[in-house]
């Protein structure tokens, strides 16, 4: 989770005297953040959305347990009846067969060959043919115009592990054009790392702003990735160690707040120490509570079931947490947890907004990384 310096925001919109109250959001000046840009201009206001930012839903997965594809080969030659267990790091394959796979297939109860005919033969013949095209389009469509032709990029290695293009799994190329019409390739999990470190995203290779549109493509096939539990991560050896697994839900988290429009760093999470932790969560809980001035049925839009029994966003105030002595894991663990509620109990993505707009409340309170990057919400709040 590393990266480079986060000096990249813009103040996305100046406040007026009716978007807030006694200094702080009220709900109808937030409520505002997540509608259409046209309600934004009528107001005299800018959207707080990127441009290149796609309202999306990503599934996130529970921070429990992180389902992951399994790897598509059989287990061996000696076992060629059952699945191989490993994850598929590479693609749809581990790292034990990506090199030479064997794609393992369920017993099926056997028929009687069917008698074809001339005529269902060239049935046949066209239907694979349609399907290869299509196919084709589809790649070209969804990986960009080297998807078919890898020999088409101007660059001839990745730009992350230097590794040819073509030892690319074909699940991860992904290649676009920029304005002069050269076409750049690189493996979808690089750009992942881009898009979660909270920067403008440009071009590795020319430095120049990489286009909305583009970034539209970027986001949605991260998304395709992620609901068929592909990691989007790199992954070392046969099977993902407890680290990547823990990396791979705080990437999904971070990548969820972009889709909603606003970016941040996983490493502003990552680097947070325990006493950040504890500050965190009691910034969260006390603009939750009181500080926004959210009423019971605003609360229980945001996030359905705040007050309800297992369910309970907060169940303990801060004091009694701080004084059970947890350590840094159990914190960062909670915490993740704490922002996946905001970001996912409400259907709508109005309401997932302001989620994510009251933990980057939060997270610029604590981490000055994020106070530099959104000084219009340090200033908002007082702080």
């Amino acid at each position: 989770m590393d990266g480079s310096g986060i000096k990249f925001a813009r103040r996305p919109f100046n406040l007026d005297p009716g978007c807030h109250t006694g200094g702080f959001f009220s709900l109808n000046g937030i409520r505002e953040m997540t509608g259409s840009r046209p309600a934004f201009k009528e107001r005299g206001l800018r959207s707080p959305f990127p441009s290149g930012a796609l309202p999306v839903c990503l599934c996130l997965v529970g921070m429990e347990s992180l389902e992951l594809r399994k790897c598509a080969n059989i287990k061996s030659k000696k076992h060629k009846d059952q699945p191989c267990s490993f994850s598929a790091t590479h693609g749809d394959y581990c790292s034990r067969h990506f090199k030479n796979p064997t794609r393992y297939l369920e017993p099926k109860q056997t028929l009687p060959d069917p008698v074809l005919t001339r005529s269902g033969s060239k049935a046949i013949l066209l239907i694979q043919r349609v399907w290869r095209r299509l196919s084709k389009r589809q790649r070209f469509l969804r990986q960009g115009p080297a998807a078919n032709c890898r020999d088409l990029a101007a660059n001839q290695t990745e730009v992350y592990s230097l590794d040819p293009l073509a030892s690319i799994p074909l699940a991860f190329f992904f290649s676009f054009a920029d304005s002069q019409k050269t076409i750049w390739a690189f493996d979808i999990r690089s750009l992942s790392h881009l898009v979660t470190e909270g920067n403008e995203i440009v071009n590795p290779y020319t430095r120049i702003p990489i286009p909305s549109e583009t970034l539209k493509r970027i986001h949605s096939r991260i998304l395709w990735l992620r609901q068929r539990k592909y990691p989007i991560l790199y992954a070392t050896g046969e099977s993902m160690t407890q680290e990547q697994i823990w990396n791979q839900k705080v990437l999904d988290v971070f990548f969820k707040m972009e889709a909603l429009g606003y970016r941040a760093s996983c490493r502003w999470f990552d680097e947070m120490n325990l006493t950040d932790h504890m500050t965190f969560y009691r910034r969260l809980h006390r603009l939750w509570m009181y500080q926004l001035g959210l009423t019971t049925a605003e609360k229980e839009a945001i996030v359905p079931g705040y007050n309800a029994g297992l369910s309970k966003l907060f169940r303990h105030p801060p004091d009694r947490v701080e004084s059970q002595n947890h350590d840094l894991r159990w914190w960062r663990r909670a915490n993740l947890n704490l922002i996946v509620e905001f970001l996912t109990r409400a259907p709508q993505k109005s309401q997932q907004g302001l989620g994510a707009l009251y933990i980057l409340m939060a997270l610029v309170q604590v981490v000055p990384e994020a106070a530099e990057a959104y000084p219009w919400v340090r200033e908002t709040l007082g702080f």
